[in-house]
């Protein structure tokens, strides 16, 4: 019974914070032209996330990510040939982003939500040995180039945990739908037409900010009394005038 009470009043006194600094840990996996599973690679990210509305908040995010592959396929393909992909890569990337959180439920102690938005990442494809890959041409296509600047346009969905009037946890799974083709550094060489992929789930811990406090209301000017009779006004203003002499 007494576990019972303190667990109502446990649930009636849990409030989720309104803004919170957000930060933690992500694992990246690519798919694309170099096919098959490929490993999973760390990352990391901080931000801030608004949580006052009921059903739309916001997530500002920067992070750094990898992605990795690698395929016998190419070596198959293009190994007698001086122009073919590299057998292997790593991509570095750095992204910033703005995502719209719809929550799907939200209680005192917990949210579930569908999330969506739009980024900006740089990425930096190099081959097994470290050496860039947007500088050998040999890699791709002749006189095939490309920018190692994107858009990205996130879609997924995550739960949140928070501690009654602490800080919270999260956890988010997310397909990031790069605008790019050539996280991988290959397109046109590719025996498979498929667009780069990656998919990024993401840990986090939630640090609330103190609320804003209101301002305090003007206060007005006093006035006269108006119950007051004439000759008690009269008075009044004899008594002031007389002080003030």
């Amino acid at each position: 019974m007494i576990i019972l009470l303190v667990w109502g009043l446990r649930k009636t006194s849990a409030q989720q914070p309104t803004r919170a600094i957000v930060a933690g840990f992500s694992s990246w996996q690519y798919s694309g032209s170099y096919s098959g599973s490929q490993p999973l690679n760390a990352g990391f990210f901080v931000g801030f996330k608004t949580n006052k509305a009921r059903y739309f908040n916001t997530r500002f995010e920067l992070g750094y990510g990898r992605a990795q592959g690698q395929s016998m396929t190419f070596a198959n393909l293009y190994g007698n040939s001086n122009q073919g992909p590299s057998p292997s890569f790593i991509t570095d990337i750095f992204y910033g982003g703005l995502d719209l959180n719809l929550n799907i439920l939200k209680k005192p102690s917990y949210t579930l939500y569908l999330t969506g938005g739009i980024g900006l990442m740089r990425f930096d494809p190099k081959d097994g040995q470290g050496n860039g890959l947007t500088t050998i041409n040999t890699t791709r296509q002749l006189g095939e180039a490309y920018s190692q600047s994107s858009v990205w346009f996130p879609l997924g969905i995550g739960g949140n945990y928070w501690i009654p009037n602490g800080p919270g946890i999260g956890l988010q799974v997310t397909y990031q739908n790069p605008g790019t083709r050539y996280i991988d550094n290959v397109d046109k060489l590719s025996p498979i037409a498929v667009a780069d992929q990656l998919f990024v789930t993401r840990v986090s811990i939630f640090i609330p900010l103190p609320a804003s406090k209101p301002r305090a209301p003007r206060a007005s000017p006093s006035k006269p009394n108006t119950n007051d009779s004439p000759e008690k006004t009269r008075q009044t203003r004899k008594t002031k005038t007389q002080t003030a002499e």
